[in-house]
């Protein structure tokens, strides 16, 4: 699971899956700041294993870790290699309230 903090009506947390994650590549333009719900990030490991391929990212913006699996093919195409500046979407974002 992967966390991302925030403020939606007072301060909340969000979860989602690493299958829940899309990755693509970051354009420099945007010199790591958040876009549309992207977080810029950089990957540090990937695992393939079988037909899903895990990264471990670490976010741009807080340097907190992120797990994300994507498909073996979906990894071949992106050419994705260690050091890669990717960006991060959640595709199935579950929010609540720290309260």
């Amino acid at each position: 699971m992967n966390l991302f903090l925030g403020r939606v009506d007072g301060p909340s947390v969000g979860f989602v899956r690493p299958h829940e994650l899309e990755i693509v590549p970051w354009p420099e333009t945007q010199n790591g700041d958040m876009l549309n719900g992207t977080v810029a990030a950089t990957i540090r490991y990937i695992a393939a294993a079988g037909p899903v391929v895990r990264l471990e990212l670490l976010r741009d913006d807080n340097g907190s870790s992120l797990d994300v699996e994507i498909s073996r093919e979906r990894f071949r195409d992106a050419a994705l290699r260690v050091g890669d500046k990717v960006g991060v979407t959640p595709r199935n974002l579950r929010v609540f309230g720290k309260d």
